[in-house]
């Protein structure tokens, strides 16, 4: 390699194939956060509309979840179906934030000729959409991470013997929060006819859940083994070592595999203390493999 000079820098830098920075050594460090951690995005969708203000429809959900289909009547119709609707109005409001840049240090880093990052621009542009994103979190947050604003809420409890509207702490050990989520995600499809897909959890709340690794001597917990158990024969058919469910000529189902776990309740107080759950048991049919076909037949005129 030529030995560089001050002159050879200098003619690297006219051409633009050195770009010095000296405000910089042979480090940058970006303190911005990730898009990802925004969270109101991902608990509601946003909804594009074209204009500031309108209305928009709201259907009941008793009408989309009723069984509307009748038997047709000879030579007549059915009556049509009752599909309600009603409007409410929305209106969009303007929020601003304003960052100024610099002029006389903008100059002095173009001068310095160093990495595109160090534009004030871009980093104003990324900086206010970092922003923009804090703000629609602090509102979301303001609007909905509050009491009363939700149908259901429950206060989480260090007793084991909860009331309405309470539920063992997940830091508790004896709490059983894998449990406690099915039920409540069962309750709110019963009466809403849809399954919720979004857990929004706090970050104390997502710590004490990845330190409870008990599973609980109930009925949630030797389901959770219950379900490993299926999960495991499952995989055994899908790979073709279990035979599937057959059926036989009276049309009788004959299961590939059936899986028996004891309830909590038939647990006698010597076997929870032993911290040992027996009788867990399953059977399985083998698919078995045909190696040789014996056919016979008989040919007629």
């Amino acid at each position: 390699m030529a030995k560089r000079t001050a002159a050879s820098i200098q003619a690297d830098i006219a051409k633009g194939a050195f770009r010095p920075h000296t405000a910089l050594s042979n480090m940058a460090l970006a303190y911005y956060q990730s898009d990802a951690r925004s969270f109101a995005k991902t608990i509601f969708p946003i909804c594009p509309v074209s204009l500031s203000s309108d209305n928009y429809y709201i259907f009941d959900k008793e009408d989309l979840l009723r069984d509307n289909w009748q038997r047709k009547p000879a030579y007549g119709k059915v009556d049509p179906a009752v599909l309600s609707e009603h409007t409410e109005t929305y209106a969009c409001v303007v929020d601003q934030m304003i960052m100024g840049i610099d002029q006389i240090r903008q100059t002095d880093l173009n001068r310095r000729m160093g990495p595109r990052t160090a534009d004030p621009k871009q980093q104003r542009t990324k900086t206010m959409a970092g922003q923009a994103n804090i703000h629609q979190d602090a509102w979301f947050a303001r609007q909905f991470f509050k009491k009363g604003v939700w149908g259901q809420e429950f206060t989480g409890v260090d007793s084991t013997t909860v009331t309405s509207g309470q539920f063992i702490k997940f830091s508790n050990a004896n709490s059983d929060p894998v449990s406690f989520v099915d039920d409540k995600k069962t309750e709110m499809e019963e009466t809403t006819g849809r399954m919720p897909n979004r857990l929004a959890l706090g970050v104390n709340v997502f710590n004490a859940l990845k330190t409870n690794r008990k599973v609980p001597f109930t009925d949630g917990g030797i389901g959770l083994i219950e379900g490993q158990m299926e999960a495991t024969l499952s995989k055994g058919q899908t790979v073709g070592g279990i035979a599937p469910t057959e059926y036989d000529s009276d049309d009788n189902e004959i299961p590939g595999y059936t899986v028996t776990v004891p309830l909590a309740s038939d647990l006698t107080e010597a076997e929870r203390k032993s911290r040992k759950l027996t009788g867990c048991r399953y059977t399985a049919r083998l698919a078995g493999a045909i190696h040789i076909v014996e056919i016979h037949g008989n040919l007629t005129f």
